[in-house]
C-alpha cells in the first residue's frame, strides 16, 4: 500500500488504500475532480467483459491505457456513472463495489469416457464418436468425422444458459496435419464466436475465453476448410478431435473490475439501461461522470 498524501478526494484515498493500487495519486485526483465537478472522463478504448444479467451485473477484466488514471483497473471509478458505448449503442450503470476476484459456477464439463456426452451432428454434417483414445497422447476424446455432403459440417451440444450472463469457456482441440480439407474450425457458444478459424495442427491446443451469452444455446463447433465452414470433404474422412470442454458462469468480477448498480441510490446489482449494445464488442468507450 502506498503512502497516501493529504488533501485528496475521498475516492482517490479509497483507491490507494486498496491492495495493488497503481498510478500517480495527484494525476488520478485531478481526473476524479473532472468527474465530480466537470464534464467527466472518457476511457476511449477499453476492452472488458460484461455480465449484464439482472442481479449479477458487473464489468470485469478491463484492459485500457488512459493518461492520468491507473491502467487496466476500474476500482477507482466506484460510485460514478458509467456509460459504455459500442457501435452507437449504450449501456449505462453505476459503479457499486470493487471486484474481489472471480467466482464461478460450472454449468457444463465434458466427459467422453463413455460416449459422446450429448454431442450430436446431422447426417449431412458428419458423425461423432466418444471414448477415442491415443490421440496426441490423450485418451477419452470426442471425434467428429466429416460427411461427404457439400455444406456446413458442425457438431452441437445443447444446454440452457442465461442471456446476459458472462461465461468462462474452455476446451482443447486436435486437428491432424495433411487432411484433404479440414485445417481449422469455428467455435460458437450461445451464438457468439469464441475461436475463429484456428489453424494449429498436429498438437493439442487449449482455448480459454470469456463470452456474454446472447442466446440460450450451448456449444457449436464448425469444421473449416481455410476460412470457409461450407465445403465438400474430398474423402469423407477428415476429423476434428475435442476434449476438456467446459462452461462456467462468472458470478463476480476480477480483482480489477467493479460491480454495477441500477442508480446512484439504488444498490440493485443491475445496469440502469441498455439500448442493445453488443456485450462482446472488441472495445468500448466508457464515459465516467458524476450524474
Amino acid at each position: 500500500m502506498q503512502t497516501i498524501y493529504r488533501n485528496l478526494e475521498p475516492e482517490t484515498v479509497n483507491y490507494f488504500s486498496l491492495s495493488g493500487a497503481t498510478g500517480d495519486q495527484f494525476l488520478l485526483n485531478e481526473n476524479i475532480k473532472l468527474i465530480k465537478y466537470g464534464a467527466g472522463v472518457s476511457l476511449s478504448s477499453i476492452a472488458c467483459n460484461l455480465s449484464t444479467v439482472n442481479g449479477t451485473a458487473f464489468i470485469t477484466n478491463p484492459v485500457f491505457t488512459t493518461t492520468g488514471v491507473p491502467s487496466n483497473d476500474l476500482r477507482w471509478a466506484v460510485g460514478f456513472k458509467h456509460s459504455l458505448v459500442a457501435a452507437a449503442k449504450t449501456l449505462v450503470g453505476w459503479g457499486k463495489a470493487v471486484g474481489t476476484g472471480e467466482t464461478t459456477s460450472s454449468i457444463y464439463a465434458s466427459d467422453f469416457s463413455a460416449g459422446v456426452d450429448g454431442f450430436t451432428a446431422a447426417a449431412t454434417n458428419g458423425v461423432v464418436a466418444g471414448n477415442i483414445d491415443s490421440i496426441g497422447g490423450q485418451d477419452n476424446n470426442l471425434r467428429f468425422t466429416m460427411a461427404a455432403d457439400a455444406g456446413e459440417h458442425r457438431t452441437l451440444k445443447s444446454f440452457t444458459v442465461d442471456v446476459g450472463a458472462l461465461y468462462k469457456i474452455g476446451y482443447s482441440y486436435y486437428i491432424p496435419a495433411g487432411q484433404s480439407n479440414v485445417d481449422g474450425f469455428l467455435t460458437r457458444f450461445a451464438n457468439v464466436d469464441v475461436e475463429t478459424f484456428s489453424a494449429t495442427t498436429a498438437a493439442w491446443t487449449a482455448i480459454l475465453d470469456y463470452r456474454t451469452a446472447v442466446t440460450e444455446s450451448g456449444f457449436a463447433f464448425y469444421a473449416a476448410d481455410g476460412t470457409s465452414t461450407s465445403f465438400t470433404d474430398a474423402g469423407a474422412d477428415d476429423v476434428l478431435y475435442l476434449r476438456a470442454i467446459s462452461a462456467l458462469t462468472l458470478l463476480t468480477p476480477s480483482a480489477t473490475g467493479i460491480t454495477i448498480q441500477a442508480s446512484k441510490t439504488d444498490a440493485t446489482q443491475n445496469f440502469t439501461s441498455d439500448d442493445g449494445i453488443a456485450p462482446n464488442a472488441t472495445s468500448f468507450v466508457d464515459t465516467i461522470t458524476a450524474s
